[in-house]
C-alpha cells in the first residue's frame, strides 16, 4: 500500500526533529513551518531533492550551532554540509559514530602494538583492516595524535627446529595450528606433508588423519611419517 505524500513528509520532519534532540540541538520548527521552509527553497518537489546523500540538499545550522531555527539554518548540499562539519570540528568521531566497531583506547593500543597486523588482531580481537587503517592514519587520527608508531619486525622469523617438531605433532586441525603459532596454511602443510624440516621430524608420528577435522584434512591427505 502507497503511503500518503503528506504522512510521509510528516514522517521526514520526525525523524529530523529525533536527531536533532539525541544530539542536544534545539528544533524551533513545527510540522507546517518546516514544509513551508523546504517549499520555499526547493520547490513543490521538494521531497525529490532532500537526502542524506551525494547530490541532495539538507538543512544545516549555520557554523553547526546553534539550534535548528528559520534564522538559523540554510539549505545546502549534504556533502557541502559534510565538508562544513569536519571544518567547524563538528562531525561525529569515534564513538559517537554510529558505525564505530572499536574505542579510543583501543585505537590507541593498535597504534603503538609493534607487530604484525595479522597478529595485532588476532591479539585485539579486531579484524585486520580496522588494524591497517588505525596504523595509516586513516581512522581514528583523533585519538592517536601525539603517540609513536609501533615498528612492525622486518620479517616474520622463520620457523626453527622445535616449532616444526611441535607443529608436525600437533593434533589439531590446520585452521586451529595456524591460528596457535600463528603460521600461514601453506607452511603448516607443508611441514605435516614432510616438504619443510623433513629431518626434524624425521621418526616422528604425525596425528592419525581422522583427528584433522573438516579443515585440512583434504591437503593432508596421504601424510606419511618423513
Amino acid at each position: 500500500m502507497q503511503i500518503p505524500a503528506k504522512l510521509r513528509k510528516y514522517e521526514s520532519f520526525v525523524r529530523q526533529w529525533k536527531s536533532a534532540i539525541q544530539r542536544g540541538v534545539r528544533f524551533d520548527f513545527d510540522f507546517p513551518e518546516w514544509e513551508a521552509w523546504w517549499v520555499k527553497h526547493l520547490g513543490k518537489d521538494w521531497q525529490d531533492k532532500r537526502g542524506g546523500v551525494t547530490g541532495k540538499y539538507c538543512m544545516a545550522r549555520r557554523q553547526d550551532k546553534g539550534p535548528y531555527a528559520p534564522w538559523n539554518v540554510e539549505c545546502t548540499l549534504f556533502e557541502i554540509n559534510c565538508r562544513d562539519k569536519g571544518k567547524n570540528g563538528t562531525a561525529p568521531r569515534g564513538t559517537k559514530h554510529g558505525m564505530s566497531k572499536i574505542t579510543d583506547k583501543l585505537a590507541k593500543q593498535i597504534y603503538v602494538a609493534g607487530d604484525f597486523p595479522k597478529e595485532t588482531a588476532r591479539q585485539l580481537n579486531v579484524s585486520v583492516h580496522i588494524v591497517r587503517q588505525v596504523r595509516t592514519g586513516k581512522t581514528w587520527r583523533h585519538a592517536t595524535k601525539g603517540l609513536p608508531l609501533g615498528r612492525m619486525p622486518r620479517k616474520m622469523p622463520r620457523v626453527n627446529r622445535q616449532e616444526a617438531k611441535a607443529i608436525y605433532l600437533h593434533p589439531g586441525s590446520v585452521g586451529e595450528i595456524t591460528r596457535i603459532f600463528n603460521r600461514s596454511y601453506l607452511t603448516v602443510v607443508a611441514i605435516k606433508k614432510g616438504k619443510l624440516w623433513r629431518r626434524a621430524t624425521k621418526g616422528l608420528t604425525a596425528p592419525p588423519e581422522n583427528k584433522w577435522g573438516r579443515l585440512g584434512g583434504h591437503a593432508l591427505k596421504g601424510t606419511t611419517k618423513a
